[in-house]
């Protein structure tokens, strides 16, 4: 097996992408995104709990767990992410994603999205899949072959996906305290193709 393309979206590397969206503050009330120490400030205000009862990385692993079994199942974007989160993810496919708008309207859609977006989120990242996943599979199903996740920051952590379909992402996730639990607030993904000869 052989790499045979590297997919990368945006103009800046995962690790420019991280390290950006790291230190950025929201201008919303819905959640707050990084740095930690903020974070905790920022969401007092909006009434979340701030002492989750397991660890980010526990949630993380939890969430790609299959029900009944010992694999890795892709997990539901609608229950592990911020709906602020989803709004942005919804507003970058329509820029970044297969489209029938003419030119003018993309021009007005893009002002939009940048004007929106731009003091939230890294908007360097172009990859509009959520965990870089262009097959945009069925989640609770076994199309995961493994998953790696390791910790950055008290918030920030590396999330490895090897598909079975021969491709694999590099993904950049931040998260925010939710109740018990946690959510994602924040993904810059790099897909990887590999195939056979």
């Amino acid at each position: 097996m052989f790499l045979a393309s590297a997919m990368v979206f945006g103009a800046h590397s995962i690790e420019k992408n991280a390290e950006t969206s790291a230190g950025l503050i929201s201008k919303t009330s819905d959640y707050a995104t990084c740095p930690a120490e903020k974070a905790s400030v920022d969401i007092q205000n909006i009434g979340l709990s701030t002492s989750p009862q397991i660890s980010g990385e526990e949630w993380l692993k939890s969430i790609f767990k299959c029900k009944n079994s010992s694999k890795y199942c892709f997990p539901n974007q609608e229950k592990v992410c911020t709906k602020r989160f989803l709004r942005f993810m919804k507003d970058k496919m329509e820029i970044f994603g297969p489209s029938n708008m003419t030119d003018r309207e993309l021009r007005q859609a893009l002002k939009k999205y940048k004007s929106t977006w731009g003091g939230i989120y890294d908007l360097d990242n172009e990859e509009y899949y959520f965990l870089g996943n262009p097959s945009e599979m069925e989640t609770g199903i076994s199309k995961l072959k493994s998953v790696s996740i390791k910790r950055l920051a008290p918030t920030k952590y590396r999330v490895d996906i090897d598909f079975v379909e021969g491709y694999k992402s590099t993904n950049e996730v931040i998260l925010v305290p939710d109740g018990k639990a946690y959510k994602i607030d924040f993904i810059a993904s790099e897909t990887i193709y590999e195939y056979e000869d």
